[in-house]
C-alpha cells in the first residue's frame, strides 16, 4: 500500500515595509506550495484592500489551492489550513503595528478580483495572530490576505507569515509484486483539473501504456520506482509507487498422483500466461518421460500413460515468450505415491 505523504505547506515570508512601490494583489498573488520559502519585498504590501471584514491601506495577497477529488469525491477529507502572522520584529524595532489577516474565496475563479466570500473572519494584533480557515473545498482557490494601515507614515519591520494544513499533495497508488513479463494498474489522485481534465507524467515512460494518464497500465522488466508528477493549484508536486518484479512462474517441487484427488497433479503458477512453454522432463538417466507445449493439462506424473515409479524427476521450462527474456529454467520435482 501506499502510504499519504503528510507534507504541510510551511512558509515564512520576511517583509519589509514602505509606501512608495507598485501594489500586489488577487491579480497577481503569492502562490503557496509545499515546502516553499517565499521572499516578499515592500512591493507586495503596498496595494490598498478593501471585502468583507478587512479594509486596510497595504495588503499582501497569498493564494492556495486545496487538493482535487473529481475522479473520487468520497476519498477526498474535508480539511482546514492555519495561518500565523508574527510581528515580533516591529515589537522590537519599537513599532506598534497592528497587523490584521482573514481568508477570502473568488465567488469567480476566472475573476480572481472581483467579488469574495469571507471565509474565515479577521483577526487583528500588534503581537500574533492565529487564523483556522474552517472546512475548506477540493480543487479550490483561496486567498490569504494579510495588511496594516500605515497612516501614511513609512515603516520598516519583519513580518513572518506561517501557513500550514494538511498535504497539497498527489497521492500515488500502489505498492504492488508482479511476475516477470507481467503488469499492474497504477492510480494518483489529487491534482488539480484543468479543462475538467487532471494532467500528470509517469516515469519512467517506456514502461506505462499512457504516460499521462491518472491510471496508467505499467509492465517494469525489473522492480522499479514509478515517480509521477502533478499540480496542486500551481505547485507542482511527486509522489511514488514501488512495482516488484518476481519469478515469471513457480514450480512446486513435489505432488503425489495417487488418485486421492489431492495433489494429483504437477502445479506450474502462472504457466498459463505462457502459451508457448515447452515443458520437458527427463528421468534420472535422462531419458524424456514428459513433454509438452503450453500447460493446459497439467502432468499427472505418467509417461504415456504409464505410471511412473516414485523418485526424484528432472524439468526444463522454456517460457518463449516475447514480452519476457528469461533463461530456461531448470530444477527438479519429486513424485511420491
Amino acid at each position: 500500500m501506499c502510504i499519504l505523504k503528510v507534507i504541510f505547506i510551511h512558509i515564512i515570508v520576511v517583509l519589509a515595509f514602505c509606501n512608495n512601490a507598485v501594489g500586489q494583489d488577487c491579480n497577481s498573488p503569492l502562490t503557496v506550495c509545499h515546502e516553499t520559502e517565499l521572499l516578499a519585498n515592500d512591493s507586495q504590501f503596498s496595494s490598498p484592500f478593501n471585502s468583507g471584514c478587512l479594509n486596510v491601506s497595504n495588503s499582501a495577497v497569498f493564494e492556495f489551492t486545496t487538493n482535487n477529488s473529481l475522479a473520487n469525491p468520497a476519498a477526498f477529507t474535508p480539511y482546514e489550513v492555519d495561518a500565523q502572522i508574527i510581528s515580533s520584529s516591529c515589537q522590537e524595532a519599537g513599532i506598534d503595528l497592528n497587523i490584521s489577516a482573514a481568508i477570502f474565496q473568488p465567488v469567480d475563479p476566472l475573476d480572481p478580483c472581483g467579488p469574495l466570500t469571507e471565509i474565515a473572519s479577521c483577526v487583528t494584533s500588534t503581537d500574533t495572530l492565529s487564523l483556522t480557515s474552517g472546512i475548506l473545498n477540493p480543487n479550490t482557490q483561496y486567498f490569504l490576505v494579510v495588511g496594516y494601515n500605515s497612516g501614511g507614515v513609512g515603516v520598516m519591520c519583519d513580518l513572518s507569515v506561517e501557513v500550514s494544513g494538511p498535504p497539497l499533495t498527489i497521492d500515488a497508488c500502489c505498492d504492488s509484486e508482479v511476475p516477470s513479463g507481467l503488469s499492474a494498474s497504477l492510480n494518483v489522485t489529487g491534482g488539480t483539473a484543468v479543462s475538467g481534465q487532471e494532467t500528470y507524467v509517469w516515469q519512467p515512460l517506456n514502461t506505462v501504456d499512457n504516460f499521462s494518464s491518472s491510471n496508467p497500465i505499467a509492465t517494469p522488466p525489473v522492480t522499479t520506482v514509478y515517480t509521477v508528477e502533478g499540480e496542486v493549484g500551481n505547485c507542482i508536486t511527486t509522489d511514488q509507487v514501488t512495482i516488484s518484479v518476481g519469478e515469471a512462474v513457480t514450480v512446486k517441487n513435489t505432488f503425489t498422483p495417487n488418485g486421492d484427488g489431492i495433489n494429483d497433479t504437477w502445479t506450474i503458477l502462472r504457466i498459463e500466461n505462457f502459451d508457448s512453454a515447452l515443458i520437458t522432463v527427463f528421468d534420472r538417466w535422462g531419458q524424456e518421460v514428459y513433454k509438452t507445449i503450453g500447460y493446459a493439462s497439467p502432468w499427472d506424473g505418467t509417461n504415456d500413460g504409464t505410471r511412473l515409479p516414485t523418485g526424484t524427476y528432472y524439468y526444463v521450462i522454456e517460457l518463449n515468450s516475447l514480452d519476457v527474456e528469461a533463461e530456461p529454467i531448470v530444477g527438479y520435482v519429486f513424485i511420491a505415491h
